[in-house]
């Protein structure tokens, strides 16, 4: 009997100790990010509730794998972090105590992801980067400057304030019907849905591009070309080039400039200049340059 009366005495000894340096209270697992800028990123948490021995004695800061990036004093229960631009990232808090016997100890917090705010996209991240000249169709490609964002794209007839197509894609999109001889100006915007909030980051819009896809007849006689041009709206001129090699060396050939009528003629090319390109520069309300697609023969 004593035998068990030992045994049980120093089963409950060990569960003394085991509860005397039992990690005090339970931390708050709400870390959240509360407000963001293009270089920094605030988030909040509530301090954890430790037990009357306990001292709480600062916090640190892991963000995607690297620690202590940032600390924080013990009363404090929001930070701001500085960060590159166009960042997205993971972010855990940890915290420190002492108690009567000892320490320091560490504790968790909580984790969150983050992101900053996006930039606008410049007029040279995006661009019609595919064209199907006999299904009149043409696609999209941006220069995203976070894998994590994806893409959002409004496309415009003419001056138009309503959008005739609006894409939603990654860095490239699928390709979308339009008609030829219509001018088009487009847009895009780039967004983040955080995985922990579910909150949805845009950017402003970016500065419009334009494109048109010309309905341009042409005939060859010898090394010199016939073009037919049918009546379009928005068109400034056309700037024509032609080159005896296939993908270099074009100079200007003719500059042509709209006519009131349904359709005119011109001829291009001479001796030994079998190529040409029709370059498209249109003027809209929101767009006035050069076109992405270039006519070619």
């Amino acid at each position: 009997m004593k035998k068990y009366s030992r045994y049980l005495l120093s089963l409950v000894t060990i569960l003394a100790l085991v509860l005397l340096f039992k990690v005090p209270g339970k931390a708050a697992s709400n870390l959240v990010q509360t407000a963001s800028s293009a270089n920094a990123v605030t988030v909040a948490w509530t301090a954890p509730t430790l037990s009357s021995s306990s001292t709480l004695t600062g916090y640190s800061f892991k963000l995607d794998g690297r620690e202590n990036v940032l600390t924080a004093a013990p009363g404090a229960t929001s930070a701001t972090l500085s960060l590159p631009a166009n960042y997205v990232g993971y972010l855990q808090l940890s915290y420190t105590y002492t108690t009567s016997y000892g320490g320091p100890y560490t504790g968790y917090v909580g984790s969150t992801y983050i992101n900053t705010t996006i930039s606008t996209p410049t007029i040279k991240e995006f661009v019609t980067s595919g064209v199907l000249t006999y299904t009149s169709k043409v696609c999209f490609n941006t220069a995203r400057p976070n894998s994590n964002y994806r893409t959002e794209l409004q496309m415009f007839k003419g001056n138009s304030t309503t959008p005739c197509n609006t894409l939603d894609f990654v860095s490239s999109s699928l390709y979308v019907g339009i008609k030829k001889n219509t001018a088009y100006r487009y847009r895009i915007r780039y967004y983040y849905k955080n995985y922990t909030t579910g909150a949805v980051t845009y950017s402003a819009w970016s500065p419009y591009r334009g494109f048109m896809l010309n309905k341009i007849k042409y005939r060859r006689s010898g090394n010199a070309f016939t073009l037919t041009f049918n009546k379009a709206k928005f068109v400034k001129k056309y700037v024509v080039k032609a080159s005896k090699k296939y993908d270099t060396g074009f100079k200007k050939a003719k500059t042509i400039k709209p006519k009131n009528k349904k359709s005119y003629k011109v001829k291009v090319g001479a001796k030994k200049k079998p190529y040409f390109r029709v370059y498209t520069y249109l003027k809209l309300k929101e767009f006035t340059g050069l076109s992405d697609v270039i006519v070619r023969n």
